[in-house]
């Protein structure tokens, strides 16, 4: 059976119902959002309100405008968990196709990973974690080799 990942902060989902989706300010469909890579998953269980940049293919990192302490002090985790593919299809967003598929009804988990903070979980997957200000952000967001610009850059320490 081929399986996909959702994240969410909720811990306790027996059900994952579709929820309201916009993309670009345009309403698309109710939708239950899932991929078939763990690592962005994790991705998700970022705290919310904060500016971000992702990579979950190789060499996975994940930038984040916010101060290590503030942020950490917000992070409650989450929950990744692994669903049953068979309801999912391509989403219907621009771009995102080789990452997202969406499912208009509810999904039944086969199995959960709980993580206390979205830190564990990225560090779970291996995923570089790197808190920059946002000078430093909108320098990333212009650079036209980002790679490059991360070298610059010292991940948060495990």
């Amino acid at each position: 059976m081929q399986v996909l990942y959702h994240a969410s902060p909720q811990k306790n989902l027996k059900i994952i119902e579709p929820k309201r989706t916009l993309s670009n300010n345009k309403y698309i469909g109710d939708y239950v959002f899932a991929t078939s890579n763990r690592t962005l998953a994790a991705m998700y269980l970022a705290v919310k309100g904060h500016a971000i940049l992702m990579n979950a293919k190789e060499d996975p990192y994940i930038i984040i405008c916010a101060d290590e302490q503030e942020y950490s002090s917000k992070d409650k985790g989450g929950a990744i968990y692994t669903v049953p593919a068979v309801t999912f299809e391509v989403t219907p967003q621009a771009g995102l196709e080789d990452s997202e598929q969406v499912s208009k009804t509810p999904v039944k988990p086969l199995k959960k990973a709980e993580y206390q903070s979205s830190i564990d979980a990225l560090r779970e997957m291996n995923a570089k974690i790197y808190f920059v200000n946002e000078k430093e952000f909108n320098g990333l967001l212009k650079a036209k080799d980002e790679k490059k610009q991360l070298a610059s850059l010292r991940p948060a320490a495990a």
